[in-house]
């Protein structure tokens, strides 16, 4: 029912909420005791049901149906959300008072968004990407301040993404290539909203643009080395229309 590929990381979950991964087992990252090249799915053990599985660099952030967030790997960052900076070999789950509804995972950073609209942050702030300018990392679940309560999340490389209700979209972290659609390379950590976007419907990050789905057109900003915006130039700073129904 649900899927996720990283570099050399994948995972799987089936119907009965079962998680399965496979591929190179570097820092733990596959979440049980194998070998470090694996070939096949095996089952993480220790799980309820779960319900979604994101990817980051060597680790794993999974969320359970009942809104509950575990996870493995590498936790160089404090990614883990466990309070320390040691790698977990097996899932840990990560102390929240809310149910969380959907994850977004970054190279060392992760998104969570509550069921009430709430963002929460943890990991790597190496550049602001969790939202606020201190610390550098942050090994817990920290709540963000957003203008308004929002609906989904992205996160690229270093930097993260969130829909509002209203149909806007906030940016913040790196921006070395415009991927905050702010006009500029500057870093950014506080959310800002992407300038020229209304009525969006969904968004997606890449590891360094980013990419939105309007009412009448599809749009990306970013970089744009190997035409992943649909576009000339190498890279855009603002969203660029690359679709239009009609």
């Amino acid at each position: 029912i649900s899927v996720a590929a990283g570099q050399s990381l994948f995972a799987a979950i089936d119907q009965t909420g079962s998680l399965y991964t496979w591929g190179l087992n570097v820092d733990q990252a596959l979440g049980r005791p194998t070998e470090h090249l694996n070939v096949l799915p095996g089952v993480v053990q220790g799980l309820p049901a779960m319900q979604a599985i994101a990817l980051g660099d060597n680790f794993m952030i999974a969320l359970s149906r009942a809104g509950e967030v575990f996870s493995f790997g590498s936790n160089s960052a404090g990614q883990l959300g466990l309070g320390h900076l040691n790698n977990a070999a097996t899932p840990t789950r990560v102390r929240m008072t809310v149910s969380i509804k959907s994850i977004a995972v970054g190279a060392t950073h992760v998104l969570a968004l509550s069921h009430e609209g709430d963002v929460y942050a943890w990991g790597s702030n190496q550049y602001g990407q969790l939202g606020r300018p201190q610390p550098r990392y942050d090994s817990q679940a920290t709540g963000l301040e957003l203008p308004e309560k929002i609906t989904a999340l992205a996160a690229g490389t270093h930097f993260s993404l969130a829909l509002s209700e209203s149909g806007h979209v906030y940016a913040w972290g790196w921006n070395g290539f415009g991927q905050l659609g702010a006009n500029d390379k500057k870093p950014r950590s506080t959310p800002t909203k992407v300038l020229g976007l209304t009525q969006v419907q969904a968004i997606a990050a890449g590891e360094m643009h980013a990419v939105a789905v309007g009412k009448q057109a599809l749009y990306g900003w970013g970089s744009n080395e190997t035409g992943q915006i649909g576009r000339a130039a190498s890279q855009q700073l603002i969203p660029f229309p690359f679709w239009e129904n009609g």
